[in-house]
């Protein structure tokens, strides 16, 4: 991970001739979004501060991800009594903000009046929401009568996955807002994966995420245990934990997977290597994903992608070039998409050497280029780029 050195929080409110001031906030240490920040703050064109509001959740904590240091360069407000009054700064007097969008929605109506105080834009990033299902109805009202206040042209939207985003925030009132496109990062795998020594053999299938609900690990276990696939080679490895485990364990048994799907339990993040090296095709069957930063994993490892339409990082899947893309919740069109890859494996493993090559556009490097040259524009600094697709096209 990258640590450039921290702005001066005395002057971080104060750009060099042809330079903009940047703030760039996340929620908690977020490793997909911040290691784009990372990039950011080594431009000499920006002036970038960053900061981290909140520690990690416990439950992220359990899946391995990585604390902010607190020698890291990000103001950290909830660590660091200090850092508070360089934070609100830094809202009040940059060029522009980059602040995650209204799931959180307890600290962003302040920032958001704040901006609009001093007539300077905003720029969230934010991915879809409506469809999760964990969001109770009172926060759904709740988000919608924030944002109705919000709807003015100085609001600027990064769509996490795409338009679906762009339609969620749409339909809850943010009419007036410019979106555009954008993607989580994750870091780049240095060497190219050798998976020529596995030409010729079956099919190797990997999942890796928590075993909940959501995830429906139980619909892929009900597309391989149809007759059309069971009887094709192929193994599956399940890397992760949950409370469904058990339950999956004995659905694998009474279909006759037993022998045919190892359930690798939780693994440690540096450890994931060896999985993905280990296999030709990332299957991610859920029913919603904000975005799904193991299909980038997947593709930095050269696997094709199967996951379903509602994961949105499913807009990093070229369908037919890198992967395929299946109805949500249907297992028939699950079925339909692995018997596709299950018969033409060479065509699979073709399709992971495609990926690697796309997920370089995609990379903290790449994103941050462009996502500069959308500050620039926002701030009007330099003419808004016109970039036809991929990251920060117009929605």
């Amino acid at each position: 991970m990258r640590w450039s050195r921290p702005v001066d929080s005395t002057d971080s409110t104060k750009g060099e001739a042809g330079s903009i001031t940047v703030l760039a906030v996340a929620p908690f240490h977020n490793p997909h979004i911040t290691c784009v920040y990372d990039c950011l703050a080594e431009r000499s064109d920006l002036r970038v501060s960053r900061a981290c509001l909140h520690p990690l959740s416990p439950a992220r904590l359990e899946l391995g991800w990585p604390e902010l240091p607190a020698s890291s360069p990000y103001l950290q407000p909830w660590r660091r009594r200090g850092d508070r009054l360089a934070y609100w700064r830094a809202v009040a007097g940059c060029d522009l903000v980059i602040f995650p969008g209204f799931q959180h929605f307890r600290t962003l109506p302040l920032h958001h009046w704040v901006r609009r105080l001093t007539g300077r834009p905003t720029l969230l990033w934010s991915e879809a929401f409506l469809e999760h299902h964990r969001r109770p109805a009172w926060k759904r009202v709740a988000q919608t009568l924030l944002r109705l206040p919000c709807d003015w042209p100085g609001m600027h939207l990064l769509c996490v996955g795409g338009a679906r985003a762009a339609q969620d925030y749409r339909a809850t009132g943010a009419h007036r807002w410019t979106c555009w496109r954008f993607a989580f990062a994750v870091e780049p795998v240095a060497e190219a994966p050798r998976h020529d020594e596995r030409a010729g053999g079956p099919l190797a299938l990997l999942y890796v995420g928590a075993l909940s609900a959501r995830k429906r690990v139980d619909l892929l276990l009900e597309a391989l245990a149809r007759p059309d696939l069971a009887r094709r080679e192929w193994t599956m490895t399940l890397v992760g934990a949950g409370d469904q485990r058990e339950t999956l364990e004995a659905q694998a048994l009474a279909a006759g997977l037993g022998g045919r799907v190892v359930f690798a339990g939780a693994v440690p993040r540096e450890d994931l290597r060896r999985f993905y090296e280990a296999a030709d095709v990332l299957v991610l069957p859920s029913r919603f994903e904000g975005w799904g930063a193991v299909v980038n994993e997947a593709m930095e490892h050269a696997l094709a992608v199967v996951c379903s339409e509602t994961v949105g990082a499913g807009m990093l899947v070229e369908p037919g070039s890198t992967g395929l893309l299946f109805a949500n919740q249907s297992r028939d069109d699950l079925e339909r998409r692995l018997k596709e890859l299950l018969d033409r494996p060479e065509r699979a493993r073709a399709m992971g050497r495609a990926g690697r090559r796309r997920i370089e556009a995609y990379r903290p490097q790449a994103s941050s280029d462009r996502l500069a040259e959308l500050c620039l524009g926002i701030a009007g600094r330099r003419p808004m780029p016109e970039f036809d697709q991929g990251l920060c096209s117009r929605i």
